[in-house]
C-alpha cells in the first residue's frame, strides 16, 4: 500500500479536528458580528501533503486514503447435517432458535421437499436440529476487499464451545448468512449481510505432527470455496484535500485505464463528491481485486503524460533499485504505452530492476518477455523462479511457454513443480473456455453475458479433456473433488487444502505396487494387492452405531490410480453389492497418505502445506547464499534498498508483488495443527 492506514487516518482526523475548530470560530465570529453586515470569512482547511519518494509524487495513492480496503471478517451460526451420528443436541437455546428460524425462512418443514429421499425427509426444523447426525456450528470467514458479488472464498467451521459433537467429518453445511463481526443470534442487532456459506466440510485428516488421525475426530473444518459474496463493501478513495476537479480526474483516468466491458455492471470508478471516489472491481479482476487496487494507487491522474511517466519510472529503477516493486506497479498502471520503455530493461544487469520490468511487461501481455522469463525460471533464486512461472502462465498462446512449463512440472523441487502444474492448468482452462464459447450458442450471451461467461468458465474449470497443448487433464470425482493428471516427472500425489478440493497425480503408468498391504484407522480399512499386480482386495468396517453391529464388507477394486481414487469417493452402485466406499474428500486424502506410507502407493505424497514449506526453505537457502557471496559494500547497498523497500511510502509495509499476493491468498491459514 502506498501509505500507512493508521498514519493516514490520524492525519485526516487531525485535519477534521482542525477544520472543526476553524468552523466553530467562524460561526462565533458570524454570530458576534451579525449587525455589521459583513460576510463570514471562508473556512480554510489545512492542505495535506504527503512525504513520498519523488517518483511516486502525484500518484492517486499519494493523494488519497483507502476505505474498505482491508478484508472483512464475517461470521454466522449454522448447522452441519449428514454426520455419521457424531453430532449432538444443541447446548445453546438461543443459537438453536436462530438456526430454526433460518430453516423456517428457507422453507424447511415436515412436508417440504428439501430433504426428500434422505434421513431428514418428514422432519421439522426442531427435529433436524436435535438429531444426532447434525451439529450447530459457528462459521467464520475473511472476505477479500473489493470482491465482486458471486465470487467464492473459503470458510472456517467449528462446533460451539461445550458442544458434545465428536466430529464434523462427512458433514454438509447448510446455507448460513455471514455478517460483519461476530456471529449474532436472532435477538441481537443484525450487522450488514456480506455473504452466505454452504457445502461439504473438509476436516483436516492430520494432527499437528503430520500423522493421521486414528479416531475420526475433528470438531473444526473448512468448506473449501464454500463462501459466496452477496453484498460486498465498495472500496472507496477519500481525497486528502477535497477538490471536485481532482476527484473528476481520478474518475476519468481510472475508467480510461480500466474501460467498462460487456461483463461489467458499472464503471471501475464513480465520483460521489469532491472528497469521495467509489471503486468497483472490473470483471477481469474479479478474483484478484487487491491487484486492481494497487494499480489504481500507482496511477497518475494525468493520462496525457504516459511516455514521460514511463521514462521517470525507468530512471528510478536504475537509480533506486530498492523501489523496484513500486516502479513495476507504476509501469503497469501506465498501460501499454509504457512498453517501449519497459522493453529496454529486459536484459538489464541488475536483478531487481530487470525483474520489475519483466513483471510489468508480462502483465501487460508483452510476448517478448517469454525468452527472458524462461531464463529466470531456470537460473534465478527460487522466489524469482516461481514468479517467472506464474507470469509465463498468464501470457497468451506461445508454444515455447507450454514446453517450458511441462519441463518444469518434472522438476525435483516441489514448489517449482506445483507452480508449473498450476500455470499449465490455468492455460488449459483458458483454451477450454474458448473452445466452449465457440461450441455454444450466443443467445445466453446476448441476454446475460456475465452469467453466461461465468457458467462457461465454471465448466472449463471442472473438465479439461486430455490431448491439449499443455498435456494436463481434469475430471470431477463423485461431485466431491477434482482429479488432475500431470503425466510428467516422477510419481507424486499432491492434494490441495484451500480454495477447491483437488487431488493431483503426477507421472505416468500404474502407481500401485503389486503384493502390497496397507491399513488405515486401526484396521477399519485394509487394502491388499495381488503379487501379479492385477487385483486389489478391499476390506472395510464402517463405524459402529450405538447398539448395532458394525457393517463389514470386502470387494475387488481397480488397480489403476484413477480407478482407485474414484472407488474411494463414489457411492456403491447397489446397496446389495458394495463396490465403493463413498468417502469424503478428507477421508480420501487420509487414505492416499496412509497407502503411500505403507508402500502400496509408489508415489511421493505431498500437501499444499508441504509445498509452501518447501518454497520457504528454498527461499531462505537462496537468500543465505546470496548474502554470503556479497561484499561488505554490496551488503550495505542491499540493506539500504531493503529498508527503503520495506518502508514504502510514509512508513507503509512492504509493497507486495502480484505473485506474493497470489501466494498470500492461497496460504491464509496453514491447516495442520488447527486448534480444536
Amino acid at each position: 500500500m502506498l501509505t500507512s492506514p493508521t498514519t493516514r487516518n490520524l492525519t485526516r482526523l487531525s485535519g477534521l479536528c482542525l477544520s472543526g475548530m476553524v468552523l466553530g470560530s467562524a460561526m462565533l465570529a458570524a454570530t458576534g458580528c451579525g449587525s455589521s453586515g459583513r460576510a463570514p470569512r471562508p473556512i480554510e482547511r489545512p492542505v495535506i501533503t504527503r512525504d513520498v519518494p519523488p517518483a511516486l509524487q502525484g500518484t492517486i495513492g499519494s493523494m488519497s486514503t483507502l476505505r474498505n480496503a482491508e478484508p472483512s471478517i464475517v461470521a454466522g451460526y449454522g448447522i452441519v447435517i449428514g454426520l455419521k451420528d457424531t453430532g449432538s443436541t444443541p447446548e445453546r437455546v438461543d443459537v438453536a432458535e436462530t438456526v430454526r428460524r433460518n430453516l423456517d425462512k428457507a422453507g424447511v418443514s415436515a412436508t417440504s421437499q428439501h430433504f426428500k429421499g434422505t434421513r431428514y425427509e418428514g422432519m421439522t426444523p426442531e427435529q433436524i436440529i436435535n438429531d444426532k447426525s447434525t451439529s450447530l456450528v459457528v462459521v467464520i470467514a475473511s472476505i477479500p476487499p473489493g470482491i465482486p458479488d458471486g465470487e467464492t472464498f473459503d470458510v472456517f467451521v467449528s462446533t460451539l464451545p461445550g458442544s458434545s459433537t465428536l466430529s464434523l467429518e462427512g458433514g454438509q453445511l447448510l446455507d448460513t448468512d455471514l455478517r460483519l463481526g461476530r456471529a449474532a443470534v436472532f435477538q441481537a442487532l443484525q450487522p450488514k449481510l456480506l455473504g452466505v456459506a454452504a457445502g461439504a466440510v473438509y476436516v483436516n485428516p492430520f494432527v499437528s505432527d503430520g500423522t493421521l488421525r486414528s479416531d475420526g475426530s475433528g470438531r473444526t473444518g473448512r468448506v473449501l470455496g464454500g463462501g459466496r459474496a452477496t453484498e460486498p463493501l465498495a472500496i472507496q478513495l477519500m481525497l486528502d484535500n477535497p477538490d471536485y476537479l481532482r476527484a473528476r480526474a481520478f474518475e476519468q483516468s481510472i475508467n480510461a485505464r480500466f474501460p467498462r466491458s460487456t461483463f461489467d455492471r458499472q464503471p471501475a470508478a464513480r465520483g460521489k463528491n469532491d472528497s469521495l471516489v467509489e471503486l468497483h472491481v472490473p470483471f477481469a479482476y474479479r478474483d484478484r481485486a487487491a491487484e486492481f487496487v494497487y494499480l489504481v494507487q500507482h496511477m497518475q491522474p494525468d493520462t496525457a503524460g504516459a511516455t514521460e511517466y514511463a521514462q521517470r519510472y525507468i530512471r528510478t529503477l536504475k537509480e533506486q533499485p530498492g523501489l523496484a516493486v513500486s516502479m513495476s506497479w507504476c509501469l503497469e498502471a501506465v498501460g501499454p504505452a509504457a512498453l517501449p520503455q519497459i522493453r529496454t530493461m529486459y536484459d538489464y544487469g541488475e536483478h531487481l530492476p530487470r525483474m520489475a520490468a519483466l513483471r510489468a511487461g508480462a502483465r501487460l501481455g508483452d510476448l517478448s518477455t517469454v525468452p527472458h522469463l524462461i531464463d529466470v525460471s531456470e537460473n534465478a533464486i527460487v522466489s524469482s523462479r516461481l514468479e517467472a512461472i506464474d507470469l509465463l502462465g498468464q501470457l497468451s498462446d506461445d508454444p515455447r511457454i507450454d514446453w517450458q512449463l511441462r519441463e518444469l512440472a518434472s522438476s525435483s523441487e516441489l514448489g517449482t513443480r506445483i507452480s508449473a502444474y498450476e500455470a499449465l492448468c490455468d492455460r488449459a482452462e483458458r483454451d477450454r473456455t474458448r473452445q466452449l464459447i465457440e461450441m455454444t450458442q450466443d443467445l445466453a450471451y446476448q441476454s446475460e453475458p456475465r452469467a453466461y461467461l461465468n457458467s462457461i468458465k465454471a465448466r472449463a474449470r471442472r473438465s479439461i479433456p486430455p490431448g491439449n497443448a499443455q498435456g494436463v487433464s481434469r475430471k470431477v470425482i463423485a461431485g466431491k473433488f477434482l482429479l488432475d493428471r500431470v503425466p510428467f516427472g516422477e510419481p507424486l500425489v499432491y492434494v490441495s487444502q484451500t480454495n477447491e478440493p483437488r487431488v493431483t497425480v503426477f507421472g505416468d503408468g500404474n502407481l500401485i505396487e503389486a503384493g502390497a498391504f496397507a491399513t488405515v484407522w486401526d484396521d477399519r480399512v485394509m487394502f491388499r494387492t495381488s503379487a501379479s499386480g492385477d487385483q486389489m482386495r478391499v476390506f472395510y468396517e464402517a463405524p459402529a452405531k450405538p447398539g448395532e453391529f458394525a457393517q463389514k464388507v470386502d470387494f475387488d477394486a481397480p488397480m489403476d490410480i484413477d480407478g482407485f481414487i474414484s472407488m474411494l469417493a463414489r457411492p456403491a452402485r447397489s446397496v446389495h453389492s458394495i463396490d465403493a466406499l463413498n468417502m469424503s474428500y478428507s477421508e480420501v486424502v487420509a487414505i492416499l497418505s496412509a497407502t503411500e506410507r505403507a508402500g502400496m502407493l509408489t508415489a511421493a505424497f505431498a500437501t499444499e502445506e508441504d509445498r509452501f514449506a518447501s518454497e520457504l526453505l528454498r527461499a531462505a537457502q537462496s537468500d543465505a547464499s546470496l548474502t554470503r557471496a556479497a561484499t561488505s559494500d554490496e551488503l550495505r547497498k542491499m540493506n539500504e534498498e531493503q529498508r527503503v523497500l520495506e518502508q514504502g511510502l510514509s512508513g507503509a509495509s512492504k509493497v507486495p508483488t502480484p505473485g506474493e499476493m497470489k501466494r498470500s491468498r492461497t496460504y491464509v491459514v496453514p491447516i495442520k495443527g488447527e486448534i480444536e
